[in-house]
């Protein structure tokens, strides 16, 4: 994975390269894993709740407060997993000409450890919706056409590269299910392949550790 990363913190705005050639999976990871491929597994199958799963347990993972899985929709973005919600305030959609939308519209991962003086956070938000205190969005990628983004707040530590790190072996899978949602109904055979090659290389990695 070679993509930019833009990071606020107490030395302002820095712009660095995301450089990663081998990805250990830790535990907790692989458990996240296995739990969507056990979901794709299902004759039943939602991708949308396997999503709503997923987010659940990333949030868990990095002891984040709310986040939202979402994909690209018109001028917008439209949340297909959000946790962490207030009744009666709408989020499904983000705009990606805002803050929350930056790292869908710029294709870097945009982390905030200071939201309230970050230059870059200058659009309110939905009234009622939680402070976010602290902030992460990653770009989804079907090769270099970006579908999507993940997204938490307010993490009980900073976000870094390490959460970075720590989130990189879901996001393969991920982008995968986010992709058969911005695609054209002609491409969805194609997807659930890529689902399922997905689902099968996380399989063989596990079987050989």
């Amino acid at each position: 994975m070679n993509r930019s990363v833009e990071i606020f913190d107490e030395r302002g705005i820095q712009k660095l390269p995301m450089i990663v050639s081998v990805v250990e999976v830790e535990p907790e990871v692989g458990l996240i894993l296995r739990t969507i491929c056990q979901q794709l597994s299902r004759p039943d199958v939602n991708h949308k709740m396997i999503l709503r799963i997923t987010l659940s347990l990333v949030l868990e993972l990095t002891q984040s407060q709310f986040g939202n899985i979402a994909v690209r929709d018109d001028n917008c973005l439209m949340c297909l997993a959000f946790e962490g919600s207030v009744e009666g305030v709408s989020t499904e959609k983000i705009c990606t000409e805002s803050f929350f939308g930056h790292s869908f519209s710029k294709k870097i991962i945009v982390i905030s450890n200071d939201v309230s003086n970050d230059p870059r956070a200058q659009h309110s938000l939905p009234e009622g919706h939680p402070q976010v205190e602290k902030f992460i969005s990653i770009p989804l990628f079907d090769d270099e056409d970006c579908v999507g983004q993940i997204s938490l707040a307010n993490g009980s530590k900073s976000y870094s590269n390490d959460t970075i790190i720590q989130l990189l072996p879901l996001l393969d899978i991920i982008s995968s299910i986010v992709n058969n949602y911005a695609s054209p109904m002609d491409c969805k055979i194609n997807q659930a392949i890529e689902i399922g090659e997905a689902k099968d290389k996380f399989l063989a990695t596990m079987s050989h550790e």
